[in-house]
């Protein structure tokens, strides 16, 4: 599998954290295309990008995948004729980045759904000691009649569909069924 570039970048905070890394080799690099300055296809084996080119990268742009490389072509009257080759759609390993700098969990954020209604912590502490000295209810129905009358008597209010699936999610050690 393998990481866009910016998200690599992402990862490991900056891209000279990076750098060291491809040019060692201990992270693989890939891309999708090869091209002279001029727009030219430059022929490669395969899709990897040396560790040696890394050492030579430049204008490297995450967002977009693209990075320059300076290529030493000959020394013609002692000076070394460089050209550079536009790599696009740069990838990396992703389990070497990854091994590298871990994805940290998220922290766990609220669950989604309905919050249960305030007004069953106080069913909870009138009634689980009615359940302990009293028994159990037969059946959810008969529990959440109980529930249902002391709600009216307590001018609270709950329908009772939402009193029954809280008492069988809730209590569900209330009923003997």
């Amino acid at each position: 599998m393998w990481m866009p570039l910016h998200e690599a970048v992402a990862r490991a905070g900056t891209l000279e954290a990076l750098l060291p890394h491809l040019s060692t080799g201990r992270i693989l690099a890939c891309a999708v295309g090869f091209y002279t300055s001029e727009g030219s296809p430059v022929q490669q084996k395969d899709r990897r990008i040396p560790a040696s080119w890394w050492g030579n990268a430049h204008d490297i742009d995450p967002p977009t995948g693209r990075a320059y490389f300076s290529m030493g072509l000959a020394a013609i009257d002692d000076k070394v004729v460089t050209y550079d080759i536009l790599v696009i759609g740069i990838k990396f390993e992703r389990a070497a980045v990854d091994a590298l700098w871990s994805v940290k969990p998220k922290a766990p954020g609220r669950k989604r759904g309905v919050k249960p209604s305030p007004i069953w912590q106080q069913i909870f502490r009138h009634f689980d000691p009615v359940v302990d000295c009293d028994g159990r209810f037969p059946s959810v129905y008969s529990a959440a009649s109980t529930v249902e009358a002391w709600l009216k008597k307590n001018n609270k209010n709950l329908s009772r569909s939402a009193i029954e699936r809280g008492i069988s999610k809730y209590r569900p050690d209330w009923i003997t069924a």
